[in-house]
């Protein structure tokens, strides 16, 4: 007996545009706090700590006491979220913020 066949629902448009690649609307790299941090000096902890002094984030507790970092309005053009592909024990999906490469020369600017 055979199985039926499965139909995919991926549809790979640049494949039907002839195109490899589709230029991205920002043209920078997001990076992790740690991966900013290294590229000035200090851990990616100083670094969470930096870009909320500057008003770029805040630190809200969850209801495990656990500090999360969002971003407010003003840092909200400097970072995008991402879903990383892991789940926490809960499955609630697992989200982290990636700021862009200029909010160091942006929090560079607020330490002078």
């Amino acid at each position: 007996m055979n199985k039926p066949n499965k139909l995919s629902t991926t549809v790979r448009l640049t494949w039907h545009l002839f195109v490899t690649h589709l230029e991205a609307e920002k043209q920078e790299i997001p990076l992790t706090p740690s991966d900013l941090g290294k590229q000035i000096g200090v851990s990616g902890k100083k670094f969470n700590k930096i870009l909320s002094e500057a008003g770029l984030q805040e630190g809200i507790r969850s209801s495990k006491n656990k500090l999360i970092w969002m971003p407010t309005e003003k840092g909200q053009k400097y970072c995008t979220i991402k879903d990383t592909g892991k789940k926490h024990r809960d499955g609630v999906p697992v989200v982290q913020v990636f700021w862009f490469t200029s909010v160091i020369d942006l929090v560079n600017r607020k330490a002078l």
